[in-house]
């Protein structure tokens, strides 16, 4: 660990809208600013996240266009009670 790194585990408070700011220590470390993509690894109980990949942002540019039918009001309707 580095000098001027936390020895404790960082927190961050979820927002009304499920957003989340990243401590300057972690965006630091991950070397991202505004704008940049963050991919998130799940398992269990816990999240690991990182800097995106440029293949990382062709295959979610891909993704987004392959779904972007299911962004729409009438796909909320139809899939509501799932």
């Amino acid at each position: 660990m580095r000098r001027n790194e936390a020895s404790v585990p960082l927190t961050s408070r979820v927002g009304a809208h499920g957003r989340v700011t990243l401590p300057v220590l972690v965006r630091e470390r991950l070397g991202v600013g505004p704008g940049e993509t963050i991919v998130y690894s799940i398992a269990n109980d816990t999240i690991v996240l990182r800097r995106a990949s440029p293949p990382d942002k062709k295959f979610l540019r891909l993704a987004q266009e392959a779904f972007s039918d299911w962004d729409a009001p009438e796909a909320d309707e139809a899939f509501r009670d799932l």
